[in-house]
C-alpha cells in the first residue's frame, strides 16, 4: 500500500489536510508510476471537523509505502500547489 498526505496552512488557525492511498501495487523490480489525487478530508482529524479547501501555494507532503515486511516514509517535503 502507498499513501500520500498533504497539509497546508490556509489561514492563521486553519489547516487544510487530505490523504489518498492505493492498495494495489506492482512489485516486479521495474519502476512504475502511480497517480494519487488528494482531496481535502471530510470528517477531518478527531476534533477538527472538515478540512477547508486547499489553496494555491506552499504545502507539505508526506508519503509512505508499506509492504508485508517493511515500510518507508518520505518527507515531510515542501511542495507548491497549483490550479
Amino acid at each position: 500500500m502507498a499513501s500520500v498526505t498533504i497539509r497546508q496552512v490556509v489561514a492563521r488557525n486553519r489547516i487544510a489536510h487530505g490523504t489518498a492511498s492505493i492498495n494495489t501495487l506492482t512489485c516486479d523490480g521495474a519502476p512504475h508510476d502511480y497517480t494519487l489525487n488528494v482531496f481535502p478530508d471530510t470528517g477531518g482529524f478527531p476534533g477538527t471537523g472538515d478540512s477547508p479547501p486547499f489553496k494555491t501555494g506552499n504545502a507539505v507532503i508526506t508519503a509512505q509505502l508499506s509492504t508485508g515486511f517493511d515500510s518507508v516514509t518520505a518527507g515531510p517535503q515542501t511542495i507548491r500547489l497549483t490550479r
